[in-house]
């Protein structure tokens, strides 16, 4: 399967929030820039991306006050995220971030969104979140016979508010992915199980692909190199159920050496930004504009 590329613009920027408010307000000006049709709502904004096969999603992103976490957290302000089908009949999951925990980083494109704290693989409180509209293959983008993959609406959207790692800390289930979703035309599978709950697949034993086990070696060329794989994400058709292959996330890959989070690199002639921290089996890098390798409370635009 070839890689999944967007073909538009693609924005990576780093900020500092003094507020939820704050980040809300940035990060609605920064997926404006990629072209999500943003309308005013109370506490945010709700934020329409369009895929490039023409999948449409609603994004909420909000200021609404605080988490009501027991514990240390209790109260903390939080920015909310949700997304929400078209015709209004499904609404997912809550995913929150503490903005105030350290300088941010947002990688974005016209259906997707990364959001995180540089330095931070997990908070309980919440420290990153991603979403979005993900890449339906079909038999003929994939040169293969396999059945046709068709979809009206589809989002993915994960994150680690609530005391599991997520996609930060690791590619597959160390955990039970309790702030993993996903939307299959209305087939909706939620976090919460090492069976059936969303996840990104990469290389490693089919006997501990949901345990998330500490296994012996990485899976590597002869020579040392690794291997890059396309980023699939596969689910259940609900939590208990097996996952099957479903999608491709855009602009980006994995590679199946651990690389430590926040890692840039130049990689095919393509600029890659490490998601992902120090899992064994790979890491998946974020494409990002060429020259954004520079730190700072600046915006990178590729067009």
């Amino acid at each position: 399967m070839p890689i999944a590329l967007s073909e538009g613009r693609v924005i990576h920027r780093l900020f500092v929030a003094a507020t939820p408010a704050g980040m809300v307000e940035i990060i609605n000006t920064t997926l404006q820039a990629c072209d999500w049709i943003s309308t005013a709502v109370t506490g945010g904004y709700r934020l329409q991306g369009v895929s490039p096969q023409g999948l449409n999603i609603y994004l909420y992103v909000r200021d609404l006050g605080h988490t009501f976490q027991a514990g240390p957290l209790e109260f903390i302000p939080q920015c909310t995220f949700n997304f929400e089908t078209i015709d209004g009949a499904f609404i997912g999951m809550d995913h929150e971030m503490i903005p105030t925990l350290g300088t941010c980083q947002i990688v974005a494109g016209c259906c997707y969104l990364w959001v995180s704290i540089l330095g931070m693989a997990f908070h309980a409180g919440g420290s990153h979140f991603c979403g979005q509209i993900p890449f339906a293959p079909d038999a003929a983008a994939c040169g293969e016979a396999i059945p046709a993959l068709s979809t009206n609406q589809c989002f993915w959207a994960s994150g680690d508010s609530v005391g599991d790692v997520g996609p930060r800390g690791a590619l597959l289930t160390n955990g039970t992915m309790s702030q993993s979703e996903a939307l299959w035309n209305t087939d909706y599978c939620a976090g919460g199980s090492a069976v059936g709950s969303p996840r990104f697949s990469c290389l490693t034993w089919a006997s501990h692909v949901f345990g998330g086990f500490d296994l012996p070696s990485l899976i590597l060329w002869r020579n040392g190199d690794d291997f890059e794989l396309e980023p699939t994400l596969c689910w259940g058709t609900s939590n208990a159920a097996i996952p099957q292959l479903r999608t491709q996330a855009y602009d980006c890959m994995i590679f199946t050496d651990p690389v430590a989070m926040d890692t840039r690199q130049t990689r095919n002639g393509r600029d890659y930004l490490a998601f992902t921290n120090l899992y064994r089996f790979g890491c998946l890098h974020l494409i990002i504009p060429t020259g954004s390798f520079s730190e700072g409370n600046y915006a990178f635009i590729s067009t």
